[in-house]
């Protein structure tokens, strides 16, 4: 058995390591500003909350890797750390955001692969950011059982999962588990769905439920499995068999519906997919907030606006491939597309950015333009 964790995309350590002689300046750039209060100096920087969850984070790994090497260095960065948050809980607004994602990116990253991987065989962490990771290197560097490949440039989705699964076939494993970095898994989610496997020759797929913290895909459970049409990406158990036989992830999708398309093909291989209804996720989807209207609950994904053109134009090269194969298929997914569309004009913020990126996505599709664009 093993994962790859394809979804990860680490921003730039938050500093500037500059040798001179002997001397290391450690240089932290951003929106800093000075306060006094009790004549004491704080340091509020006025980052929004997701920058303060990676900036900890990434301080947090980048400290654990220089403190044998620059103790006093370490220090000191720490104590600046502390007077920061200080003046974050002091003057800034958004506090308990903020305080959230502090606290939580310390643990993010290494829970949530803590939750699988003694699930599987092995691990492959696939790094699509621009710059290689080295605190997530030096983490794990010393498990025979993970291996992180560094892609020099974001490829896409597709291509980290079609990288993972041709490494994995090539140690000879049969299944190989997709996860999202953002994604805690149940301490069953491997044997329950390879149990699915062995019960049938005919299973492309295996899907949990996609929990996310306001249950909007948990539904009373009638059965404990049943066939679905579609399934997201992450928690999903796929037979390496079936994958050679379909023919991978489509790379020209690059972001969004990488994943639908899979689940087209196998539908055009007569595959079937399999949800387990009591086996839940943890997924952290989108941004997802929850709105009251005429006693309806309303859940925009506030989704960023570039993903709004990847969006749209890998929903019109479906409907070039498939509309006519599955129509009703196709007409589910592309109805879902709209829903979001209502819900970003009625309820999300930058509505006039993401309206152009959906009409660029469109236009890029009708210039069959494919692959990476932002």
């Amino acid at each position: 058995m093993i994962t790859i964790l394809s979804k990860i995309s680490l921003v730039k350590i938050g500093f500037k390591v500059i040798k001179t002689g002997e001397a290391v300046i450690i240089h932290r750039p951003g929106n800093t500003v000075k306060k006094q209060f009790l004549s004491i100096n704080f340091y509020p920087s006025y980052h929004s909350p997701l920058r303060l969850y990676y900036r900890n984070r990434n301080r947090f790994y980048v400290d654990k890797i220089y403190k044998k090497k620059f103790p006093n260095y370490v220090r000191e960065d720490r104590r600046n750390m502390l007077f920061e948050l200080i003046g974050t809980f002091l003057y800034e607004k958004e506090l308990y955001q903020k305080i959230k994602m502090i606290l939580f990116g310390f643990i993010h990253f290494k829970r949530n692969i803590t939750s699988y991987i003694s699930q599987i065989g092995f691990l492959f962490i696939i790094d699509n950011s621009d710059f290689a990771s080295d605190f997530v290197k030096s983490y794990y560097v010393s498990n025979n059982k993970v291996e992180y490949i560094f892609n020099n440039a974001n490829l896409g989705i597709a291509a980290a999962l079609n990288a993972g699964a041709h490494k994995a076939l090539g140690m000879g494993f049969q299944y190989l588990l997709t996860m999202d970095q953002d994604s805690k898994a149940p301490l069953n989610l491997v044997s329950s769905c390879v149990s699915i496997f062995e019960g049938s020759n005919n299973v492309g797929l295996v899907t949990p439920i996609h929990g996310n913290k306001y249950g909007t895909h948990i539904k009373p459970v009638v059965s404990k499995t049943e066939k679905v049409t579609m399934a997201m990406t992450s928690g999903n158990l796929i037979s390496l068999d079936v994958y050679k036989k379909v023919g991978g992830f489509d790379e020209d999708f690059f972001l969004d519906y990488m994943d639908i398309e899979y689940c087209f093909k196998l539908h055009l291989h007569h595959y079937d997919l399999i949800r387990i209804n009591d086996l839940v996720l943890d997924h952290n989807e989108a941004d997802l907030t929850e709105i009251s209207i005429f006693k309806k609950k309303v859940h925009p994904h506030n989704h960023k606006p570039f993903r709004w053109y990847y969006k749209t134009r890998n929903m019109f090269l479906l409907r070039k491939k498939y509309k006519n194969i599955f129509p009703e298929l196709f007409s589910i997914e592309f109805n879902s597309y709209l829903r979001m569309i209502a819900r970003l004009i009625l309820f999300e913020k930058y509505k006039i950015r993401k309206i152009k990126m959906i009409l660029l996505g469109w236009w890029d599709y009708l210039n069959n333009k494919k692959g990476k664009k932002f």
